[in-house]
């Protein structure tokens, strides 16, 4: 034991003598061998070849180099060791060779095939780097740390890609399934164009993708969220990788996401919740969804869920789902078949689902505004015996809905309900409703009779207007109001009966079409109405008509019109005509004219359907041209006598500016980088604008164009911010300017 101390104490007096003198004592010395330079490490007995300075294509690398009478075993091919020997076209390795280092042999661009022996323990980065012409590398069967398939290196269990031989002239190429990892700088300056990435893979480390310029295709067929993508240098593959299947979860569940089919699959218990600060987790893949599957268990589906889906073919619904969120399956064409316990649909949830063919409800059901507008497909639609509510524009545009039952309902009837229904022939309104509102009705021009029970209130404006085949209207006796032009453009009307004696009619002579005779009760409002404005009265207890006759509003006996049971009146009376005008032709040029009113633009020609010209109970027979009588500003109306009447009137009516159609949509929650300036398209969707569109927020990060939001950097990380977006359609000539405003939560990560 001295003796060890002794000697140790020795070598520790001498190296200090070494470094007093200023001399190095090297761990390693470099020395030439024919071609090869090659360093020997300090008390060894092993070579790291370092450099080849030889011409030659054919290349052994020697296994032993004598020198002083000693056998050095050569263990090690250097970093770029043989870079850039561009004559090489076949190179052996000794089977002493245990390392390889990066780029070893980088630039061989003649060496087509390799053999990687059998001792071989570690091969470095690119060490076969812009091998241009190699196809094969070979491993030994014994190797215990490497192999090969089909000449690309990988390790022994074939878990990793090493290294794809560049000079192979495939212009595809599918990565085993053995594989999980694509190592760094795995893929060269190669003729590949097209990838196919197996779900086993789940990481793929830097640069392994850097020199992959011709990649125009890359598929990967696992789940998105399972796959590692190193961000450094792998740009070639990030931006045209696709994914076939992705999955997530949110607060109650787990999605799956297959590309090769399109379908999302859906899982969980309890409400579909995406959180405060998330937006739609499967939004990436709207363009490509072709169905959807929610199983049993969830039972709401979230706002904007599936909105925007254009290619969503069909959608399935648990009868779990109990509440469908807003704008959830907005403009799909899906045919979806809605669960018969749901009780609430958000506004809006199916808005432009034009191949919904049937809805059926076995719950009291909340309607929103415009659920089902434009559902074109829309046949039939069975309530339960109440509804909580029905929604402004809820069923509008439905242009297949034939028949509808109206149950009581704790809310009105909401605006523009059913306009539009040009197909809807019955309605049946049960007692229970208490009002219909403006427009609920506007345009169903395939409506012929109405019976509005006891119930109902109140009678909004416009509710029946413009139904062109309506003949027949009986107003229960609850009804206390009807508003302006309520059953106005309908030129077939007939008959309308007001059973309420003390109705206010709002707008007085726009209320009813002309056309029709009024039935109720002598004495009351709606007798003093048809008395007012000239129309004709029916009174429904005693069953006596009254009419105007030679300027006085009378009651019209049998023998006046022997022809016609006084039941069934249709048409307004004109005052009989004297001798003396039908002698002759009467100007008309100075009386009155009544009818003409003020429009908003609609795109098309304007004329004034209700006219009339009198004078002293006495009515006109005349013909009318238009001018002017398309676009906003002042139309001109020339009125001319006709058969017993000549003479011409020019009166004028307003066509004003339209509302503009805008209508606007925008993400709840959207995310930022607190560290970078992040793009978030779409987050405002626009349509149907009349003029230039404008976008402005209230925060000066923020900035929305063509519906596309900016934020700069520079957000406190994990902050949420409600950003208020105020949108205006500047209007045109025909159309006014409006202005929109939405808020969207901003998450900062």
């Amino acid at each position: 034991m001295k003796k060890i101390i002794s000697v140790i104490l020795s070598v520790i007096t001498i190296l200090n003598i070494f470094c007093a003198l200023g001399i190095t004592v090297s761990a390693e010395s470099t020395y030439t061998y024919k071609d090869y330079e090659y360093e020997i490490p300090l008390y060894n007995t092993n070579v790291k070849i370092t450099k080849y300075n030889g011409s030659e294509t054919v290349v052994t690398i020697p296994r032993i180099i004598h020198k002083n009478t000693v056998n050095y075993t050569v263990t090690n091919i250097g970093d770029r060791a043989f870079s850039g020997c561009k004559n090489i076209t076949n190179i052996t390795i000794p089977d002493s060779v245990t390392t390889i280092g990066d780029s070893a042999f980088g630039g061989c661009s003649s060496l087509a095939t390799i053999n990687i022996p059998e001792n071989v323990k570690s091969i470095g980065s690119r060490t076969f780097g812009a091998c241009t012409n190699l196809t094969d590398i070979k491993v030994d069967i014994n190797n215990s740390n490497y192999s090969s398939i089909n000449g690309n290196l990988y390790n022994k269990d074939k878990t990793k890609l090493i290294y794809y031989a560049e000079g192979k002239k495939d212009d595809s190429f599918s990565i085993p399934n053995s594989v999980t990892c694509i190592g760094e700088r795995a893929f060269g300056i190669t003729n590949l164009t097209s990838i196919t990435i197996p779900s086993s893979v789940t990481n793929i480390e830097s640069s392994a993708f850097m020199f992959s310029h011709n990649l125009k295709d890359a598929i990967y067929q696992g789940y998105k969220s399972d796959l590692f993508i190193a961000e450094e240098n792998n740009q070639s593959l990030t931006k045209v990788i696709r994914y076939t299947k992705d999955k997530g979860s949110f607060n109650n569940g787990e999605w799956f996401f297959d590309y090769t089919n399109g379908v999302l699959m859906i899982t969980g218990n309890g409400n579909m919740e995406f959180g405060n600060n998330q937006s739609v987790p499967w939004s990436a893949y709207k363009n490509e969804i072709n169905s959807v599957v929610i199983e049993s268990g969830i039972t709401s589906i979230s706002d904007y869920a599936f909105a925007n889906c254009p290619n969503l073919n069909s959608a399935t619904i648990p009868n779990t789902v109990i509440s469908i969120g807003e704008s959830a399956f907005e403009s799909c064409e899906a045919d979806i078949i809605i669960p018969r316990n749901v009780s609430y649909i958000a506004e809006n949830a199916f808005y432009g689902c034009k191949n919904i063919q049937s809805i059926t409800f076995t719950n009291n059901v909340f309607i929103g505004d415009g659920a089902f507008t434009d559902c074109t497909s829309l046949k039939n639609v069975d309530f339960f015996s109440s509804v909580d509510a029905i929604g402004d524009n809820a069923f509008s545009n439905c242009t297949s809905l034939e028949n509808i039952t109206i149950p009581k309902c704790d809310s009105p009837l909401g605006e523009s309900a059913f306009s539009g229904c040009t197909n809807l022939s019955k309605i049946e309104i049960q007692n229970g409703l208490t009002a219909i509102e403006g427009s609920a009705f506007y345009g169903c021009s395939s409506l012929k009779i109405i019976t509005i029970p006891d119930s109902v209130e109140s009678i909004g404006k416009e509710a029946f207007g413009d139904c062109k085949n309506l003949t027949s209207v009986t107003i229960g006796s609850g009804c206390k109001s009807i508003a302006s032009k309520a059953f106005w453009d309908c030129p077939n009307l007939k008959k309308v009966t007001i059973k309420y004696p003390n109705c206010i009619f709002s707008d007085s002579q726009y209320a009813i079409s002309t056309t029709a005779v009024i039935c109720g009760y002598k004495n009351s409002t709606a007798y003093t109405y048809a008395r007012s404005y000239m129309r004709s009265f029916e009174d429904i207890e005693a069953g006596v008509r009254y009419g105007w006759i030679d300027g006085s509003f009378v009651e019209i006996k049998s023998e006046d019109n022997p022809t016609e049971p006084t039941s069934h009146i249709n048409e307004p009376i004109k005052p009989t005509e004297s001798t003396e005008t039908q002698s002759s032709k009467i100007n008309i040029s100075k009386w009155n004219v009544s009818g003409i009113e003020n429009k908003s633009y609609t795109g098309k020609v304007i004329k004034q359907d209700n006219i009339l010209v009198s004078k002293d109970g006495e009515y006109a027979d005349f013909s009318v041209n238009y001018k002017n009588n398309l676009n906003v500003g002042k139309a001109t109306v020339t009125i001319k006598g006709s058969g017993a009447y000549t003479g011409t009137i020019i009166k004028y009516f307003t066509i004003s500016k339209a509302k503009n159609t805008i209508k606007v949509t925008a993400k709840k929650t959207v995310k930022a980088n607190a560290k970078k300036t992040t793009t978030i398209k779409k987050a405002i969707t626009v349509k149907n604008a009349q003029g230039k569109v404008t976008y402005k927020t209230n925060n000066k990060k923020v900035a929305v164009k063509s519906g596309t939001m900016t934020v700069a950097k520079g957000f406190k990380e994990g902050k949420t911010i409600k950003v208020k977006i105020t949108i205006t359609a500047k209007g045109n000539t025909n159309y006014k300017s409006k202005t929109v405003t939405k808020t969207v939560k901003l998450r900062i990560k």
